[in-house]
């Protein structure tokens, strides 16, 4: 579907970091799974900063760790 959606646009396409995670090892993956979505069309990714707090605040896990987990070559 984001093909399709690049295709209509006829512009780059991304995708944001959501707050919401059922556990830590979705916080942990999301980084990887954002990229898996976005590289084949050489999208992006917005890096929400808020999210990654509340991540950080609801699992436990640094907020610097979460933030290097992404494709930060992607993000903007």
């Amino acid at each position: 579907n984001l093909d399709r959606i690049k295709q209509i646009v006829q512009c780059p396409v991304g995708l944001e970091n959501l707050a919401l995670a059922f556990g830590s090892k979705d916080v942990q993956a999301q980084g990887c799974f954002l990229d898996q979505l976005v590289a084949p069309l050489d999208g992006f990714i917005v890096l929400d900063l808020h999210n990654i707090y509340c991540q950080s605040m609801n699992f436990g896990i640094p907020e610097l760790e979460l933030i290097k987990s992404y494709p930060l070559e992607r993000a903007i």
